[in-house]
């Protein structure tokens, strides 16, 4: 997603040469069905399908306006057509909608898209500032409730902005409190080991390798 260049997401598929457009039996099954909805809208943005994706959420977000994967997607598809204002204007509302829900984990994922967007679009400063507005976020939930591999995305892509600013230790914290704080996602856990290792910091990676038993569930 915004943050793929990071390495946080799985990557996308190839354009298709002979993508075909969504039928109306399937948009006829997802407007009934959110969790269809989101299906449909992820395999397009899986296809790069970027204009499909746009037009989609526009669709869904009028029936379900509460979603934040809706509005996840949509902000990554305008900003991948450089269309940086509606994308960060979408982020707020989904930031907003999500919000009175409760569900602050969701907040700290859009708010790291929206980070995502910025480092696309350059804003490297203002980039880092809302992926340390999530993590900051996400480490004021109650609960952790995962959400498949996103919710390690803001410690995976800060880190890496601070290793690339030689911002050694900085990455550390970040990536150790991940690995704390997303166990689901081992990706977090084993950066955070090998950042241990690059800085020489054997005491660190000693616990992280022996906590990853518990924190992967193996």
């Amino acid at each position: 997603m915004g943050w793929l260049l990071l390495g946080c997401d799985r990557p996308e598929r190839s354009p298709s040469a002979d993508l075909r457009p969504v039928s109306e039996a399937e948009l006829a099954v997802a407007e009934e069905h959110p969790r269809a909805a989101l299906v449909l809208v992820e395999s397009r943005w899986r296809m790069r399908d970027h204009v499909g994706v746009i037009a989609l959420t526009e669709r869904f977000l009028e029936r379900w306006p509460d979603q934040a994967r809706l509005y996840l997607f949509r902000g990554e598809a305008l900003g991948r057509q450089a269309r940086y204002d509606e994308a960060y204007e979408v982020f707020d509302r989904g930031i907003e909608a999500v919000a009175i829900q409760g569900d602050l984990q969701q907040v700290a994922v859009l708010q790291a898209a929206r980070g995502g967007v910025l480092l696309r679009q350059g804003r490297t400063d203002a980039g880092r500032e809302q992926l340390e507005r999530s993590v900051q976020t996400m480490a004021a939930a109650p609960e952790h409730q995962p959400i498949q591999s996103l919710d390690s995305c803001p410690y995976m892509a800060l880190g890496r902005i601070y290793r690339l600013e030689g911002e050694d230790q900085a990455a550390l914290d970040v990536l150790v409190e991940g690995a704390q704080q997303v166990p689901e996602h081992p990706y977090v856990v084993i950066a955070a080991y090998q950042q241990a290792l690059r800085m020489g910091d054997w005491v660190t990676a000693a616990d992280l390798l022996a906590g990853a038993p518990r924190i992967l569930g193996t």
